[in-house]
């Protein structure tokens, strides 16, 4: 997700557009071949043992190759290969962007080397290392300590959004205040003495194309299919946490049926929190209300900028 982070700060900088971020970033996605595709190309892997470890990533929260290693489909030298045949994500997106004359070589290394130095990040595209550091920052921006389960939750939130939606994304701004008109939406709740709501929304096309990527069939009108997808989503989500909870926790959690929302106005206060991803078919919104801790909460009028530039506050107190 360093990628994520650096394109966001590219466009915070006023560098590159949100269009044209948005299709570097997708063109960055079709061009990098995912860990299952490069092993299927070298014979490490068959097509049917790379579904297979695709199922099993809904309901292990692993990398895929580590499921691999433990499926004893891959020895640990196996997988090191493997990763040095994928470029980093930050150089494709550097490459297509100086290939579409958006930015120069000379200023992409520039940007590169300041965003490292200024947010002390290293060069690595871990999904799940990255995953923790966004966490991280919306738990800062929200006050929360660091051993909080929202840091869990919302970890493993972006490590599914890369493993069954896709790595080209944006993370937007954390809204703690004002209203929300839900269109398209599935809400869930994880039942605990701090009960976790769950509510993903997005307009009818977005929706379309989410439930393309998500089950990896093509879809061209909204129906109950698309709306189930939705649901799936959350309920994977939230299952996976309850079992992280348990097995790192010892904590017992049950969850609610998931449930479609077609409208409706949501007041944003108190214990709720939207953030939004931006893919390059649209908007994805989470409205996430939680129980959390009345002396951490920051006052729900607080808007933030941005989860780069909230970066930049937190690394500076």
């Amino acid at each position: 997700m360093f990628t994520q982070l650096f394109g966001g700060y590219l466009l915070n900088q006023g560098i590159i557009s949100p269009r044209d971020l948005m299709g570097a970033m997708q063109e960055e996605a079709k061009t990098r071949k995912k860990l299952g595709a490069l092993a299927v190309h070298f014979g490490y892997l068959t097509p049917d043992q790379v579904e297979e470890i695709r199922v099993l990533q809904t309901h292990e929260d692993l990398p895929f190759g580590e499921l691999a290693i433990k499926k004893g489909y891959l020895t640990r030298k196996d997988l090191d290969e493997l990763l040095t045949c994928q470029p980093p994500q930050y150089m494709l997106l550097g490459q297509i962007l100086t290939e579409k004359n958006l930015i120069s070589d000379e200023l992409f290394c520039t940007m590169l080397a300041n965003y490292q130095r200024q947010y002390d990040q290293e060069h690595t595209d871990d999904d799940f290392a990255s995953a923790g550091e966004i966490s991280q920052s919306i738990c800062q921006y929200l006050n929360l300590p660091a051993d909080d389960h929202m840091s869990d939750f919302l970890k493993l939130l972006f490590r599914n959004l890369v493993r069954f939606i896709g790595t080209d994304f944006t993370v937007g701004e954390v809204v703690t205040g004002g209203m929300i008109t839900l269109a398209r939406s599935s809400s869930q709740t994880v039942i605990h003495d701090r009960p976790i709501t769950l509510t993903i929304e997005m307009a009818e096309n977005t929706a379309i194309e989410f439930a393309n990527r998500y089950v990896a069939e093509e879809f061209n009108v909204f129906d109950e299919f698309v709306a189930a997808s939705l649901e799936d989503f959350i309920n994977l989500h939230n299952g996976l946490f309850i079992v992280n909870m348990s097995k790192d926790f010892g904590l017992e959690m049950q969850l609610t049926a998931p449930q479609s929302i077609y409208s409706g106005a949501v007041s944003i206060t108190g214990n709720s929190f939207l953030l939004t991803t931006t893919y390059p078919f649209g908007d994805i919104r989470f409205l996430i209300s939680a129980n959390l801790p009345e002396k951490k909460k920051k006052k729900t009028e607080e808007k933030s900028n941005d989860i780069s530039k909230d970066e930049t506050t937190s690394e500076n107190q």
